[in-house]
């Protein structure tokens, strides 16, 4: 059995996106876990090894910098990339401390490159 290069957290409110990232991402070696919420990723966060979040900017139960801010606050170190169709959010501060922002629709090779990269 091949050990998986890395786990990502997908963290999305839309299950149908959810589901075709996990699954490209599974094909490509790596592990995935996924939340629908920015809460619910901070608890699997806490409480599994991932390597890197791939996170919506916005979404019904909160957003991805909101997520982004409290994993500073408890000092989790875990790379984020986010992804969004709304390009105004690029600049806020937070933002500015993940790894990269993808606009949607993005090009999963450029993900795939970003991952390895970390």
């Amino acid at each position: 059995m091949t050990v998986p290069k890395k786990t990502i957290l997908v963290v999305d409110d839309e299950p149908d996106l959810v589901e075709i990232l996990t699954d490209r991402l599974s094909l490509e070696g790596f592990a995935t876990e996924s939340a629908s919420s920015g809460n619910i990723a901070l608890k699997v966060l806490e409480s599994k090894k991932i390597d890197v979040v791939v996170s919506d900017i916005r979404m019904r139960d909160g957003t991805g910098p909101e997520m982004f801010k409290k994993m500073i606050e408890k000092g989790l170190k875990t790379p984020v990339i986010f992804v969004t169709a709304y390009a105004e959010l690029e600049n806020d501060a937070v933002m500015k401390q993940a790894r990269a922002v993808l606009s949607k629709p993005f090009d999963f090779n450029e993900l795939k490159a970003l991952i390895d990269g970390i």
